[in-house]
């Protein structure tokens, strides 16, 4: 009575998998047979076709019986399962009657023999998909299927692995990084409708329910981490996870492992300050990833402008260069003195307009509003110049502004409430300015992570 122990049904129920690709191959081959012997009537094929669909069936009555037997190990969708038995069984019967008709021992007209086959052929072919769609999830022939065959078949389960956003502080550990190595090597088997071990991985719910070996994430009494455990272990271990396909990478299994031991947010970004710089350094080297912000422009783009406009200001003596042809946004110089009246021409360009250089013009200090009128400024230069303190206060509106050099000004400590006001700034040039130690002091607290220049000191 030892079959009847669920281990040794399930020791030969995975034997399925290898069983039924026979009666698979024998189906296909005696339909493509049965059909050239109809279309050449020569007999060239009668006498071997009752073999191969003898073949068939009792090689599909065996895939059927282990087939049974390995859906006792549980953790499969019950409608899948129940069609994919079924429909495996009708095709056992049907392969039965079809070669009881081509070996003479019942009698079937002709057409509904040819009907037979084709039915057959059908039900081994949907039986089959169901198979895959037990063992691999339903998405599995298309996952990397074109995007058009996707879209005809409705197909989104790859949609957000394909891309990191442009924004290093959107990227996310485990969404961008953690989530898509299960995607691709554990949610075949553990999933909202595949559940083996109990464990369902495709989801933040389905991970911190843990499965039938409890909580995954949290260390036990024997001081293991499950999930950290499996993924591990020898590959020749049979508790060894995933048990088919590409195993997890060294850098996938250390990422992992700092991840769950930092307590698994799902919300913290490639950019937290609290990552260790060995790991900051793995997610560079096998992701491609920095942690470093980009720029503004770098991640947005504006509609180009017209070249009149370009070739009217450099007629009045302003370089104007692109920053980037994708972006269209454009770096502009001027070397002469400026005036207010030169100063209004640059709005023709206040979009396209990100880096200005205005070093040594004797700007003047009732034309600072109009630089507030700039939207999409992000590097200015205004060293050189006698910039009061109150003249400031109209770079407020520059929300974008990541560099501002006022080097050699006389900007002091009066000026630090309207700098603080800049929640883009990352570069400031201080150097030769009347801020004081103290003025120094505050803009490291309220920037501590400013790149500050203030000279020799």
């Amino acid at each position: 009575m030892f079959i009847l122990d669920s281990n040794i049904g399930l020791f030969f129920g995975r034997f399925h998998a290898m069983m039924v690709h026979l009666p698979i191959g024998f189906l296909l081959l005696g339909g493509i047979f049965y059909f050239l012997e109809n279309k050449q009537q020569k007999g060239s094929f009668q006498k071997v076709l009752p073999y191969i669909f003898f073949l068939a069936s009792v090689s599909s009555f065996i895939a059927v019986v282990l087939g049974s037997l390995l859906a006792n190990e549980g953790g499969y969708p019950d409608s899948t399962l129940f069609w994919h038995r079924w429909l495996g069984i009708g095709t056992a019967l049907l392969t039965t009657i079809l070669w009881l008709r081509l070996s003479g021992r019942i009698s079937i007209h002709k057409n509904t023999t040819q009907w037979g086959v084709i039915v057959m052929l059908l039900l081994v072919t949907t039986t089959g998909h169901l198979g895959g769609t037990l063992t691999h999830g339903a998405s599995y022939l298309l996952d990397y299927a074109p995007s058009f065959v996707q879209d005809v078949f409705g197909n989104t389960s790859t949609s957000s692995f394909d891309e990191y956003p442009k924004d290093p502080d959107s990227i996310l550990i485990y969404k961008h990084l953690i989530q898509p190595v299960f995607h691709q090597k554990c949610i075949s088997c553990h999933n909202a409708q595949v559940t083996k071990g109990g464990l369902a991985l495709d989801s933040k719910a389905g991970l911190l329910a843990g499965g039938a070996h409890g909580d995954l994430l949290k260390r036990k009494s024997n001081h293991k981490i499950e999930l950290l455990h499996r993924v591990s272990l020898p590959k020749e271990d049979r508790k060894f996870m995933p048990p088919k396909g590409s195993p997890m990478t060294f850098h996938e299994i250390r990422l992992l492992e700092y991840w769950i031991e930092d307590g698994y947010s799902f919300k913290q970004a490639i950019t937290d300050e609290n990552i260790p710089p060995a790991i900051k350094n793995l997610i560079q080297q096998t992701y491609g990833l920095s942690d470093q912000k980009k720029s503004f422009v770098e991640l947005n783009s504006v509609p180009p402008a017209h070249p009149k406009d370009i070739k009217a200001l450099q007629a009045q003596g302003f370089f104007i260069r692109a920053l980037s042809q994708k972006s269209n946004f454009l770096q502009v110089h001027y070397r002469d003195s400026m005036s207010c009246e030169k100063l209004q021409l640059l709005l023709k360009l206040k979009d396209q307009i990100s880096w200005l250089d205005l070093s040594k013009t004797a700007l003047p200090n009732e034309c600072m509003e109009l630089l507030g009128q700039l939207p999409h400024l992000t590097k200015l230069n205004l060293s050189q110049n006698a910039i009061e303190n109150t003249s400031l206060q109209h770079l407020i509106a520059s929300s974008k502004l990541e560099s501002l050099n006022l080097h050699h000004t006389t900007v002091g400590d009066e000026g630090l409430p309207y700098l603080k006001k800049l929640p883009s700034l990352r570069h400031l040039y201080l150097w030769e300015t009347d801020i004081s130690p103290d003025g120094v002091r505050q803009i490291y607290e309220k920037y501590p992570h400013l790149n500050l220049n203030i000279g020799p000191h």
